[in-house]
């Protein structure tokens, strides 16, 4: 699963995260509130702000549940430009990250001591050794 972490500056980190950190976010809703250390950024407080499933379908907060939801809908996230007045039936996934998301979306609450891009390097520095 991979992660896109927003801060506050306006950059976007991703990091690919192991299976066990991923694991650790199933069950987890849009909104929630989530320590940094369940993926290895110690001392960060993160929110989920969104995601997507491994067919690209997008993780919307007013379907509930978990899976594909089909939703008729006016706007929103996975909702393309329409006529006034036009309503359309989109495939979205759930509120709720499980097994087939494929990336979540974060968004950085309480940095750490650490700033984000050097925690970023020293991961990537880890893998190549």
């Amino acid at each position: 699963m991979k992660a896109v972490i927003s801060t506050k500056d306006g950059n976007n980190h991703m990091r690919e995260l192991p299976e066990q950190a991923a694991s650790a976010l199933h069950g987890k809703r849009i909104g929630d509130s989530i320590k940094g250390e369940l993926i290895d950024l110690t001392g960060y407080e993160l929110q989920i702000t969104g995601g997507s499933t491994s067919a690209g379908f997008p993780l919307r907060r007013d379907a509930a549940g978990e899976g594909l939801k089909k939703i008729f809908s006016v706007r929103g996230i996975g909702i393309q430009k329409v006529r006034p007045g036009q309503r359309v039936r989109k495939t979205v996934a759930g509120n709720i990250i499980g097994p087939t998301t494929a990336a979540v979306n974060l968004k950085v609450l309480k940095e750490g001591k650490a700033p984000l891009a050097q925690a970023e390097a020293k991961d990537s520095s880890a893998e190549s050794a």
